[in-house]
Formats: C-alpha cells, sequence, structure tokens
C-alpha cells in the first residue's frame, strides 16, 4: 500500500472519503482512495492499494 498524506486536516473541516476498484483479476486486485475537505473541494490524502484475491472456504 501507498498513503500520501498532502496537508493537514484542520480541526471543524468536515471531510468525504471515497475508494474505488481500478482492476479485479483471478489473483490480485488494485484499489486507490482519497479524502477531501466537503467545504473547500481540496485534497488532502490519497491511498492506493495491490491486494491478493482468495476465494473463502465454504463448509
Amino acid at each position: 500500500y501507498k498513503i500520501n498524506i498532502l496537508r493537514a486536516i484542520p480541526l471543524g473541516t468536515t471531510i468525504d472519503c471515497s475508494g474505488s476498484i481500478d482492476h479485479v483479476g483471478r489473483s490480485t486486485g488494485v484499489a486507490h482512495g482519497e479524502i477531501r475537505g466537503l467545504e473547500d473541494g481540496r485534497l488532502y490524502a490519497t491511498g492506493s492499494t495491490t491486494c491478493i484475491v482468495m476465494r473463502i472456504a465454504q463448509g
């Protein structure tokens, strides 16, 4: 995973966090997310990750 903290979030700031899947294959997936201020739209942090896709055993 990788996280980029771009600036401090001022106290009292309302934020919006979003995440999305960029790619999912048989064995790996890639996703990213960001934190933005609702009032000012400023970007405060981003992050991305590569994940292992595993089948859950049932039984």
